[in-house]
C-alpha cells in the first residue's frame, strides 16, 4: 500500500465491521488521510498484523495507523517515521483506540506528534479501556512538539483498565 490518500480515514487502507482481517508481510508506505494516515480500522474489526513496515505515513490522528475500537494482534513488525500533525495532534505512529490490543516484537521509532497547540504520543497514544500489553516492544527517538504543550514523546496513554508490560524499551524519546 503505497502512496494512497483519503479525504477522511485510512490514507493506505479502510476497514469496517469486519470480522475478522489478517495483514502480513506488507509494507504501507507514504499514504496520508485525517485519521489512520496508512491504516484505519473502524468498529467491530479484530485484525491481525504480522511482519509489516508502516512508514512515512501522515494523518492527524494515527500517523501510521488508527484502531477504532478493533481488537488488535500486532506482532514483529515496525513502525517508523510517520508524522500525526494538526490541531491535537495524537498518535504519531500508531493511535489505539478501544478494545483488546497486544504488541508483541514491535518497533516503533522515529515518528513524530506536532501541533500549533496541543499533542500527545509521539510514538504511540492509547486511549483503550480494555487490556493493553506490550511484549518485547521497543519505543525510541519518537518525539512530541507541541506549541502549547506536547505529551508522551513515546507513549502517551489516556486510559486503560489493565496494562501488561514485559521487555518493553522506551527511550531517547522527546
Amino acid at each position: 500500500l503505497l502512496s494512497n490518500h483519503a479525504e477522511n480515514r485510512g490514507g493506505g487502507l479502510y476497514t469496517k465491521g469486519m470480522a475478522s482481517l489478517m495483514i502480513q508481510n506488507c509494507e504501507i508506505i507514504g499514504n496520508d488521510a485525517i485519521e489512520g494516515g496508512g491504516l484505519y480500522t473502524d468498529q467491530g474489526s479484530s485484525i491481525s498484523l504480522q511482519n509489516l513496515m508502516i512508514c512515512e505515513n501522515v494523518a492527524n490522528k494515527g500517523g501510521g495507523a488508527h484502531f477504532f475500537y478493533t481488537d488488535v494482534d500486532m506482532q514483529t513488525s515496525t513502525i517508523r517515521g510517520n508524522t500525526a500533525q494538526g490541531h491535537h495532534a495524537k498518535g504519531g505512529g500508531l493511535y489505539l483506540d478501544g478494545h483488546y490490543q497486544q504488541l508483541i516484537g514491535v518497533n516503533i521509532e522515529e515518528n513524530q506528534v506536532m501541533s500549533n497547540d496541543y499533542c500527545y504520543g509521539g510514538g504511540l497514544y492509547v486511549d483503550s479501556g480494555y487490556p493493553f500489553t506490550l511484549i518485547n516492544v521497543n519505543i525510541h527517538t519518537n518525539s512530541a512538539i507541541g506549541d502549547y504543550g506536547a505529551f508522551g514523546g513515546g507513549m502517551y496513554i489516556d486510559q486503560s483498565y489493565t496494562l501488561m508490560f514485559d521487555n518493553v524499551q522506551i527511550n531517547r524519546n522527546q
